[in-house]
């Protein structure tokens, strides 16, 4: 019985010195928004950098261009998220994820079609020197 709740001690210490996914995700994210040109004012990072909150109906049309790599030829790439917003708590409804080619723009074409009226906001990681400008709306 001792070497059992031995082992869970040591179990759990190991555990609550280990950082959360949530901070990781954010510290990582973070580091990229210096280079994001915002289509909205809103920029709340949830699982990513927003590209901000639209409300409506119908096809969240989702277009623009994002650029980056680095030095060693490594490709780009963006993982956007849509989510729908209610009572503060968001349900993934959508994504896309694509990669580019280092230093020239690369497209977004994307849409979530049939959406019912709501709150929905867009977000998005990814890397290395991520820089993302997008137009978005209900169509």
């Amino acid at each position: 019985m001792k070497m059992k709740a031995a082992t869970f001690v040591l179990c759990f210490a190991m555990l609550a010195s280990v950082p959360s996914v949530v901070g990781a995700t954010q510290a990582s994210t973070t580091l990229n928004q210096d280079a994001v040109s915002l289509s909205q004012a809103a920029n709340t990072l949830y699982f990513g950098t927003s590209l901000g909150t639209y409300i409506g109906q119908g096809k969240l049309v989702i277009t623009g261009g994002f650029s980056g790599g680095n030095a060693h030829g490594d490709r780009p790439e963006i993982d956007l998220t849509v989510w729908r917003v209610t009572n503060g708590v968001k349900e993934k409804v959508g994504g896309y994820f694509e990669m580019g080619w280092p230093n020239q723009s690369n497209s977004i074409n994307y849409s979530v079609p049939n959406l019912p009226f709501g709150t929905y906001e867009v977000t998005y990681t990814g890397g290395p020197s991520l820089s993302v400008n997008a137009n978005i709306y209900f169509n």
